[in-house]
């Protein structure tokens, strides 16, 4: 069974971004989860400008990027109650300013130097 990744954007309600990041910093390591990241978009100065600067919404956003050993692991950290805990915050407190875009992948090509600890 491959490998599969979830490119998730979190799209943060005006004000609420440092609360969401708050939580999902303390995601927990499971040894299902080969790979947790979240990330921010950026404003790269160069000629082409990058996606971040051609946005119209202003709102912040986080750009997550899990692994997981495979898909049942995945179904597993969907049923987790930790993973509920906080989505459930997420809704109760207002914070995402709409639904979540979710990419399930899995690699075909590439390569991969280390999975060091953020």
């Amino acid at each position: 069974m491959p490998e599969i990744h979830t490119f998730a954007i979190l799209y943060a309600a005006e004000g609420k971004a440092e609360r969401m990041r708050s939580l999902l910093e303390k995601q927990c390591k499971r040894d299902y989860t080969l790979r947790f990241l979240v990330t921010e978009p950026i404003a790269v100065d160069s000629k082409n400008a990058s996606v971040a600067e051609q946005r119209d919404d202003k709102g912040e956003e986080f750009v997550m990027f899990e692994t997981y050993k495979s898909k049942e692991a995945l179904l597993q950290h969907e049923e987790e109650p930790y993973f509920k805990e906080v989505f459930g915050l997420f809704v109760e407190e207002g914070l995402m300013a709409k639904a979540p875009l979710l990419i399930r992948t899995v690699s075909k090509a590439g390569f991969d130097r280390d999975r060091k600890l953020v």
